[in-house]
Protein backbone atom coordinates (compact mmCIF):
# COMPACT_ATOMS: atom_id res chain seq x y z
CA UNK A 1 0.00 0.00 0.00
CA UNK A 2 1.57 3.08 -1.02
CA UNK A 3 0.06 7.06 -1.78
CA UNK A 4 1.54 10.55 -0.13
CA UNK A 5 0.59 9.61 2.91
CA UNK A 6 0.99 5.82 3.59
CA UNK A 7 4.06 3.89 2.91
CA UNK A 8 5.40 0.47 2.86
CA UNK A 9 8.58 -0.52 3.42
CA UNK A 10 9.52 -3.86 1.69
CA UNK A 11 12.74 -6.25 1.83
CA UNK A 12 12.68 -8.48 -1.21
CA UNK A 13 8.73 -9.58 -0.87
CA UNK A 14 8.47 -8.89 2.42
CA UNK A 15 6.79 -6.02 3.95
CA UNK A 16 9.28 -5.22 7.25
CA UNK A 17 7.75 -1.63 8.08
CA UNK A 18 4.85 1.06 7.71
CA UNK A 19 4.87 4.87 7.69
CA UNK A 20 1.75 7.01 8.14
CA UNK A 21 2.32 10.19 8.03
CA UNK A 22 0.84 12.76 10.35
CA UNK A 23 -1.35 14.61 7.71
CA UNK A 24 -2.95 11.16 7.11
CA UNK A 25 -6.48 11.72 7.87
CA UNK A 26 -9.52 9.77 6.76
CA UNK A 27 -12.97 9.44 8.81
CA UNK A 28 -13.96 6.04 9.62
CA UNK A 29 -11.61 2.80 10.62
CA UNK A 30 -8.81 1.84 7.69
CA UNK A 31 -6.88 -1.42 8.46
CA UNK A 32 -3.30 -1.60 6.71
CA UNK A 33 -2.72 -4.87 7.19
CA UNK A 34 -4.21 -7.64 5.51
CA UNK A 35 -6.26 -10.17 7.92
CA UNK A 36 -3.64 -13.02 7.29
CA UNK A 37 -1.50 -10.84 9.76
CA UNK A 38 -1.14 -11.99 13.29
CA UNK A 39 -1.24 -8.30 14.40
CA UNK A 40 -3.43 -5.07 12.99
CA UNK A 41 -2.36 -1.90 12.16
CA UNK A 42 -5.14 0.15 11.94
CA UNK A 43 -6.61 3.91 11.68
CA UNK A 44 -10.02 5.31 13.59
CA UNK A 45 -10.97 8.83 13.42
CA UNK A 46 -14.77 9.25 14.80
CA UNK A 47 -16.73 12.21 16.13
CA UNK A 48 -16.47 12.61 19.65
CA UNK A 49 -19.01 10.44 21.48
CA UNK A 50 -19.50 7.60 18.51
CA UNK A 51 -19.39 4.02 19.88
CA UNK A 52 -17.61 0.96 18.68
CA UNK A 53 -19.96 -1.47 17.88
CA UNK A 54 -19.14 -5.01 20.12
CA UNK A 55 -16.76 -7.68 18.21
CA UNK A 56 -14.34 -10.23 18.51
CA UNK A 57 -10.49 -10.69 19.06
CA UNK A 58 -10.11 -13.84 17.90
CA UNK A 59 -7.52 -15.94 19.99
CA UNK A 60 -4.26 -17.08 18.69
CA UNK A 61 -1.14 -18.54 19.78
CA UNK A 62 2.41 -17.24 19.05
CA UNK A 63 5.95 -18.13 19.12
CA UNK A 64 8.65 -15.85 19.59
CA UNK A 65 11.54 -17.04 18.59
CA UNK A 66 13.81 -13.91 18.53
CA UNK A 67 13.48 -10.59 19.86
Amino acid sequence: MSGENIETITHGLEPIALIIRSDYDKPGIQFFTPGSFSQQVAYMKHPKGRKIAAHVHNMMTRQVLYT
